[in-house]
């Protein structure tokens, strides 16, 4: 009797082996930046009314540190508030990749930009890879896979590389 579930249990064990071994890798995805150019404005510049109400809601009134202790950086004036908040939602001609780009720059600017640099950041489970192009336009996408840039060295607060044109590295690999 000791014989047989002896060898019942290595039976398990080997199967259980067995069954994990054959499994597949995960697969990994790769991701490229887009071309900026296809890009398409998908949200509207706000209005002038509705950055002074933005403001007054975010940031309280002038004497931000008084009265929120919690309000960023910034909230210390208008015109910095605008800079930061007057934006409009882009998002890449396949719809992958999104982000806020500055209403004061024209179209033409934005889509005749350069592709500069790309780079991971992890924020709990979700990873983006942000794509920056020339005046510091910044297209990402949201993944739930870990992503890694080959070559990838400290650049600002991520880690990511300058790309140059045809260079073949200049992507996120996802897994």
């Amino acid at each position: 009797m000791g014989h047989i579930m002896f060898f019942g249990i290595r039976l398990i064990v080997f199967c259980l082996f067995a069954v994990f071994a054959v499994q597949p890798a995960r697969a990994e995805s790769v991701y490229t930046c887009p071309d900026i150019s296809n890009s398409v404005k998908v949200g509207e510049c706000p209005s002038e009314d509705d950055l002074l109400r933005m403001f007054s809601s975010t940031c309280g009134s002038r004497d931000t540190r008084k009265e929120n202790p919690h309000a960023k950086r910034f909230c210390k004036n208008y015109s910095m508030f605008k800079k930061v908040k007057n934006t409009s939602l882009w998002e890449s001609g396949d719809g992958e990749y999104m982000g806020y780009l500055s209403c004061d720059s024209t179209e033409s600017k934005i889509k005749a930009s350069r592709l500069v640099k790309i780079s991971v950041a992890r924020k709990r489970v979700i990873d983006r890879v942000i794509c920056t192009y020339e005046g510091g336009f910044e297209l990402a996408r949201r993944t739930r896979e870990t992503c890694e840039i080959p070559n990838a060295k400290l650049l600002g607060r991520y880690m990511g590389r300058i790309c140059e044109a045809g260079d073949k590295d200049c992507r996120a690999i996802c897994k």
